[in-house]
């Protein structure tokens, strides 16, 4: 048996790459941006429009494509623990259900930067 068989061979043991259902959020000029979700994540990238088969992409190319947003996690820090919220909520007197208003989405506001967020996302989307 000569190498290309034997290839042809080794290929015909692999189990086929899995299609990943994916959402096609857009298309032009032979380029998909697709849509997925990977372990409970929204991922989205960009692989070429031939790669879309039924809605599926093979997940070999969907590692291979380009990735489409901001990476948010990487800047988001979560300072707050509930013991802080709960604390913040009692000093603006919100102490049982009939206490909780607008104050209660302040008191959880806090516990996000927004400001040092939004700087963080501008500054990468303006690379």
């Amino acid at each position: 048996m000569d190498k290309e068989e034997q290839v042809e061979k080794e290929q015909e043991r692999k189990p086929p790459d899995p299609r990943l259902p994916v959402r096609l959020v857009a298309h032009k000029d032979g380029s998909a941006l697709v849509e997925w979700i990977d372990e409970g994540m929204y991922r989205r990238v960009y692989v070429p429009l031939a790669k879309v088969d039924q809605g599926t992409v093979a997940s070999k190319d969907l590692a291979k494509g380009i990735p489409y947003g901001l990476p948010w996690e990487d800047w988001i820090e979560v300072t707050a623990t509930p013991e802080n919220i709960a604390n913040e909520l009692r000093r603006m007197s919100i102490w049982c259900w009939a206490d909780i208003n607008n104050a209660a989405i302040e008191a959880v506001n806090k516990a996000f930067d927004k400001g040092a967020f939004l700087r963080l996302a501008n500054q990468e989307a303006h690379k």
